[in-house]
């Protein structure tokens, strides 16, 4: 996700029951972006998992790796995790 001020984004997974999963939630500082933007390879980007070792909260950005979100996903109800339309959502709380 390229952005200025990653601070400013609350990131969120939605489920096609209407759940959400917040990956991210004011993580970052005034450095830009989630992964880098420039990279022509595609290998220098931001995966969230709950595998992840680290925290976003505990790092800085352009978030290279593998991150656990903010949220619990093991707090979903059994049939969140299904077929249907997932959304990723992405609120910038300084507009």
């Amino acid at each position: 996700i390229e952005h200025a001020w990653p601070a400013d984004l609350k990131i969120l997974l939605e489920s096609p029951q209407g759940q959400q999963l917040v990956l991210s939630n004011n993580n970052g500082t005034v450095t830009r972006n989630f992964g880098r933007i420039q990279d022509t390879t595609c290998s220098q980007f931001t995966t969230f998992s709950m595998d992840g070792c680290r925290s976003l909260r505990d790092s800085k950005p352009p978030f290279i790796g593998f991150f656990h979100p903010d949220g619990d996903i093991l707090s979903w109800k059994p049939d969140t995790l299904s077929k249907g339309a997932w959304k990723l959502i992405t609120i910038d709380r300084a507009v």
